[in-house]
Parts: structure tokens; sequence; C-alpha cells
């Protein structure tokens, strides 16, 4: 029995109704974008009248490799008209083909010929900056042509400007977006031949998530499976239904699982490996998976490349996955990629597999690496590390204006054009370049900052105001500024409508700048705020930090009466990175002068990002003990302290 619900016939009913302008397809990956676009291509080519069709599927490309691939399809479907022919081929011939007007030119010759429709899948992952240059100064002439431009993406979230935001300063009639919704049982039922009964019903999509992939993947394993039985025009659980969803992901790997690995210890590595890789998504990066796991200290990944070994040697097999035979290419660097053989696989794995608290943690532990691994060349998985980051409760840690050179920016913020959304755009240019660069040069990032700030102001989102004035109040933290710090911060945390995620940011810096102030008021003030982040945390991440900043608190207060090693003990009981500043200042008052020196050079490699940590590492011995003593801060601290 095939069933096969990718093909989403609403979408094509919709895209049907278009005959020019700009339709972006909004869904999640897996709901059937990518295959209902090669449908809507098939359908068109069938009709007797058919326009030229082409298509293209971003990955982080240069915007040259976009224009040279549509430009060669134009060629071959405008055989017809020589003179079409020509003008193209001199295009290709006496342009570099990378700049908005050079597709402008190709469009206008081709759309002379025949209507011209052009699918662009995975969008988001296309340069946001140059698609709304060509865009915004290309509307009017392009609501004139013939064209319809159709672009499949991921729904944004959390985020302060994606790829759909280009379509909120085009015209209504010419730009227009269209929803994904979950796959109903209506569609499944359709195919299958009978109805589903409770609960298999509810069962099947509340385990593949909806998703009309994975949907029709995961019922045509239960089928293979013998899990669901047919009987008068009905379907049902053969066994009856599973008692929880996460123990029915947790049996069904298992059995998988024990097939491939004959010990607990290698059984205990795989179960961790496949809900690791499963947050990457269908397709994962096995040593980015062993790296991941290696970070949050899961027990037989110690060796990262054993653990990638035990991938390709072990795991990957007709059960559960593949690892591709050749490898991603850039630079002097390379990485394997592999894939589930059963798409609901990923999608049941990444549902049910973790409880919210660990998804956050791991999946920050796969963003930290995918990052690492593929520097240089992230703009290639931007799409899915930017989902990795929103499992990790941090969607704006990954930036979406991609490039802006200086040419290009004067091109988005021309007074006469720049629009709210272009100055939202350069908001996000802006943040991230301020992250990349804080660690390093605090001042570069403050004046990011400010600039941000002032563009924020101008576009009209409050998210876009609080995240500027939370780097703001961040980069004078940095710099030992908390009294210039807390107005910015306080102000952010004021600040309506602003993401939840960014409130709390704001409201971590108000207190650890009240904490590092600690005058009248200040530490109740401190203790209040941690109270509130603690009693609205969603992960283990902001519980911890809600924790770390009531104990400072606490310990600030001791500190203040003279109860010296009081406060140090109420540290070193929850000890956190940002009690570091604190427990300085206690070692200088007892006089620990060695103590003290000490923690301002651990303090020194704190501040370093990742790569920069990593880079010293490899080159000086006394930076790996201090980068080593980060991993286990803890017991750090405690042995530092004992010799006291």
């Amino acid at each position: 029995m095939d069933v096969d619900l990718r093909v989403r016939p609403e979408l094509l009913k919709e895209l049907r109704r278009h005959a020019r302008g700009l339709v972006f397809a909004v869904g999640e990956r897996g709901s059937g974008r990518s295959a209902t676009l090669a449908a809507f291509a098939d359908e068109l080519r069938r009709d007797d009248e058919p326009p030229i069709v082409a298509r293209y599927q971003f990955s982080g490309d240069a915007a040259e490799l976009l224009n040279r691939a549509l430009l060669a399809q134009l060629v071959a479907a405008v055989a017809e008209s020589p003179h079409a022919e020509r003008q193209l081929c001199a295009l290709r011939e006496s342009r570099r083909l990378d700049e908005p007007g050079d597709l402008l030119a190709m469009l206008r010759i081709a759309a002379r010929v025949r209507p011209v429709v052009c699918l662009l899948d995975d969008f988001s992952a296309a340069d946001l900056v140059w698609w709304r240059l060509f865009l915004r100064d290309s509307a009017p002439e392009l609501a004139r042509l013939p064209l319809l431009i159709v672009a499949a993406l991921d729904a944004g979230e959390g985020r302060i400007v994606d790829h759909q935001d280009l379509a909120t300063s085009l015209d209504s009639w010419f730009a227009s977006t269209v929803r994904l919704g979950p796959a109903g049982a209506g569609e499944l039922e359709a195919q299958i031949g009978g109805r589903l009964v409770e609960p298999l019903r509810s069962d099947v999509f509340e385990l593949a998530g909806g998703k009309a992939g994975r949907v029709g993947d995961l019922w045509q394993e239960l089928v293979d499976d013998g899990a669901v039985e047919f009987d008068h025009d009905e379907w049902r659980w053969r066994w009856g239904g599973p008692e929880d969803h996460s123990g029915f992901v947790r049996d069904a790997f298992d059995r998988r699982i024990r097939q491939r690995c004959p010990t607990p210890e290698e059984c205990a590595l795989a179960w961790s490996v496949v809900r690791m890789a499963a947050i990457e998504g269908p397709e994962f990066t096995p040593a980015a998976v062993a790296v991941a796991l290696h970070r949050i200290g899961c027990d037989g990944c110690d060796d990262v490349d054993a653990v990638v070994d035990f991938i390709d040697e072990v795991l990957a097999g007709p059960e559960l996955f593949e690892v591709g035979d050749t490898a991603w290419r850039w630079r002097d660097r390379y990485a394997y990629r592999a894939r589930f053989l059963h798409l609901g696989h990923a999608e049941a794995l990444r549902r049910f597999g973790l409880d919210d608290e660990e998804r956050k943690d791991w999946a920050a532990a796969l963003g930290w690496a995918l990052e690492e691994l593929y520097a240089g060349a992230a703009d290639r998985i931007g799409p899915v590390l930017a989902d990795v980051w929103a499992q990790a409760g941090e969607p704006d840690r990954v930036g979406c204006a991609g490039v802006l050179t200086e040419r290009r920016r004067r091109g988005l913020m021309r007074d006469e054009a720049a629009e709210p959304v272009d100055h939202l755009i350069y908001v996000d240019h802006l943040l991230t370049e301020a992250r990349g660069t804080a660690s390093g040069n605090p001042w570069r990032a403050l004046e990011l900052g400010r600039r941000a700030l002032s563009e924020a102001e101008r576009s009209g989102s409050s998210d876009a105001v609080a995240l500027s004035l939370v780097t703001i109040a961040a980069e004078l933290q940095a710099l030992d500024k908390a009294g210039e710090a807390l107005p910015y911060a306080s102000r952010a945390a004021a600040v309506a409508g602003a993401h939840p995620s960014t409130r709390r940011r704001a409201l971590t810096t108000v207190a650890s700048c009240r904490l590092a102030i600690a005058e009248d008021g200040d530490l109740a003030e401190a203790e209040r705020i941690s109270d509130e982040l603690l009693a609205t945390a969603t992960s283990a991440e902001e519980r911890r930090t809600a924790r770390a900043l009531r104990e400072q608190a606490r310990a600030a207060e001791l500190v203040g009466t003279g109860a010296l090693p009081e406060a140090r003990a109420v540290l070193l009981a929850a000890p956190d990175p940002s009690c570091l500043r604190l427990l300085r200042t206690i070692a200088d008052r007892l006089g620990d002068t060695a103590i003290a020196e000490e923690l301002a050079h651990l303090s020194l490699v704190l501040a370093w990002d990742d790569a920069r940590r990593r880079a010293w590492s490899g080159q000086d011995a006394e930076v790996a003990r201090l980068v080593a003593a980060l991993d286990d801060l803890g017991g750090y601290l405690r042995t530092l302290h004992a010799q006291a």
C-alpha cells in the first residue's frame, strides 16, 4: 500500500489561482512543500500552452550560482525564439550575473516569449538582503510581467526578521502568503481506503506532528510492522494503542538498536545518538552529533572520533540510517552527512525522545557543534541551524540578513527607498555582527549595539528595540560599567511587545547589574527578579541561571555584612560562571591573592568565545588548563578554595 501525503492539494489549488505575482508557501520541513512544487511544475508542463518553468533549490549559494542556474533553464526554454536566446546568451557573456538587476533582465527577456514561472525551494536559505533589493527595486516592473514566483520557505519563529517579511512591504495584489497546515486525517483516510478508529487516528498524527511527509512514512511503517489491522472498513491498533507516546517511541527504537548493539553500553550510546541526530533533522552530521554528545557529558562520548566510527560502522544499516559516501567540502574542510531511512523516525524522536528541558539543552549543544564544524560554510545549513537554535530557545542566535557589503548597505538604506523592513534587516545584521565581536572587542560591539538601536527605533519593531537595548547593556556590563548598563537593561525589560525570551534576557541583565552595583535596594530587587525568572523558567538552563542570580544576591548580602566565608560557601554550593566576579571580590578582601589572580585569569578566558578558546588551547597549556576548569567549574572552584 503506497501512501504519499507530500503533495498538498490545497497548495496546488491555491497556486493554480495565481497567474502572476509572488507567492510565499510557508510551512515546516516535512509539510510537503518541495513535493508540491515538483507536482506543480509537472502540471504546468502538461498544460496546452505551457509556461516557461524554472526551478532552483537554495543551499546558501552565492547569487551568481542562482542566476546562472536559472539562466541555463531559460535559454533552453526559449529555443523557439532565436532572438531571445541570443539576448540571454549575451547576458551570460557580458555580466558576472551576481546582481539583482541581472535576474530582472533575464526574466524580462524570457517573459516576452512565454509566461514564466519560477519555483524556488528552501527560500529560507536565500540571501535576504539580495532578495529584498530585487523585490523592492524591481516590484513595479515585475508586476507588469507575465511572471509568477513561488518561494517555499520555513515558518519563522522568534527572530526579529525573516524571509516572510519581504512580502509585508509589497502590494497585497502582487505578493501573498499561503500557509501549509498539518495534514488531516481525511487525507490519510482517502488513501488507505478506510476510516481511522480512535485512538489510532489521534496517535498517528501526534507521533508525526501532522507533517504530511512524516505521516505517510509512519503509516507505511506501522502497516509493514503489522502494528495496525483493517477490518470492516476501519483501521485500528492490532494490540491496542500506546499508553504514552514517549514509551512507544523508546520501545520501537530499542527493538532496532538491540539488533545492532550487543551490549547495554552500546544500546545506551545508540539511544543518545539517534535522539541527538533527530534534533538536526532527517539528515544530520555524525561529527556534530558526536561533539554535541561530548559537550553534554554523555557516557561513552569522551572520544568523539570513536562515536563517529560507532555511527558509521555499528548503527548505519537498514533499520536506522545510512551514511553518505561523499562529503560536503569547502575550503580545506569537509563533513560527511547521514540520513534516517524513515523520515518519520526523526520526527517521532524529536517530539518524544526528549522532554522539553532536555531538548533545549541538547539542541544548544548541537547548535554550538554545528557552528564549529561548519565554520566558514554555516550558510549551507542555515535553515537547519536556525531550527536547531529555535529548539534550544535561542532563535535570535542565527542572523538572517545574509551578505551585507557596503555597496549593498547603501542600496538597502537609500533615504528615498528604505522602509521599516529595511531598517529591520539592517538591525539583524548589526546585532549579528555585535555578537561575533563581543568577546574580542566589546567597544566595537557596543558601537554596533547603539547603531542597531537607532535603526530599530525606525523599524517599528518592539523586539528589535529591546534586543538592541539588551546588547548595549551587556557590552557595558562586560566593560565593568554596570551603573551605565542598568538604565538600558531596565528600559529593555519594560518594552511592550518584545519576545518573551528577549524580556528574560533583559531581566537577567537588570539583576546582574544590580548585583554588581550592590547599593541600597539593589540586592533586594535582584533577588525579586531572580524569583520571577525562576517561577517562569521553561528549561533547565533558565532555572540554573535564575538560581545562580538568587544565590549571588544572598552572597552579596553576606558580603555587605562582612560574613565573607559564609558568602563564599553560598557561591561554592551552587557554582556558576557568573559568580566568578563576586568570588574574586571575596578573595581580594580576605587577602587570598593567589586565588584572586587565578579567578581573574579564569574570567578572562570565560569572556572569550568558543573559537578563541579552542585556538589558544592548542597553543598554550595554561589556557588549556583554564578551559578544562570551565568544563568542570564546580569541582575546580572547590579544589581551588580548599587551598585557602
